[in-house]
């Protein structure tokens, strides 16, 4: 099988934070793209409403074609970042799973800092109820950027379900995640993280 990466980032003001959280989140992905061998990525920024997703396949692109995809999303998570607006993560999670393969790994990517978090009781049933019914090539991580991204009710539904996995970036300088993929990631990953 080969993968299909989906990132979805917060872009709300919180990420202007002092510490250039939305330009080191950036630089992240960047470097997180760049480095996939193969597979298709699709980009979701988001604040209130998913914003357009940018998809592309990794396989046969060249450097400029990559950059032009990713200078196309960073341009629209600073445009965000410049609005008032809260975190739909609810609805950026429902746009997330439109994007699964079945016919591939699926590695969901939530970059967030959630210190404007909106619906958190509707992305809590979500993920307890994607942990009955969801595919078995599907992987989320939830990233959490800052302290502001902690939340118990979440962590709680979080750490219920097997595939989904949460990084504790609070503070730190967020780790290569493509170091561990694509195939190694079902055992033992949280210890790895």
């Amino acid at each position: 099988l080969s993968c299909n990466y989906i990132y979805m980032v917060e872009a709300t003001p919180s990420m202007l934070h002092p510490d250039n959280l939305g330009k080191n989140t950036r630089r992240w992905l960047y470097n997180e793209v760049k480095a996939l061998q193969e597979g298709t990525v699709t980009l979701i920024p988001y604040q209130s409403e998913p914003q357009k997703p940018i998809t592309f396949d990794v396989n046969g692109a060249t450097d400029n074609q990559i950059d032009g995809y990713l200078g196309k999303a960073g341009k629209t998570i600073w445009k965000l970042m410049q609005n008032d607006g809260k975190a739909n993560l609810y609805a950026a999670l429902k746009d997330a799973v439109k994007h699964i393969d079945n016919k591939k790994d699926n590695f969901i990517y939530i970059l967030s800092n959630s210190t404007d978090l909106e619906n958190e009781e509707a992305v809590c049933r979500f993920i307890r109820n994607w942990c009955t019914m969801k595919p078995d090539n599907v992987y989320i991580f939830y990233i959490m950027l800052t302290r502001n991204a902690y939340s118990q009710p979440l962590v709680d539904a979080i750490n219920r379900c097997p595939d989904i996995f949460l990084i504790d970036a609070r503070g730190k300088k967020l780790k290569s995640i493509c170091a561990l993929m694509p195939r190694v990631i079902v055992e033992n990953l949280q210890d790895k993280l």
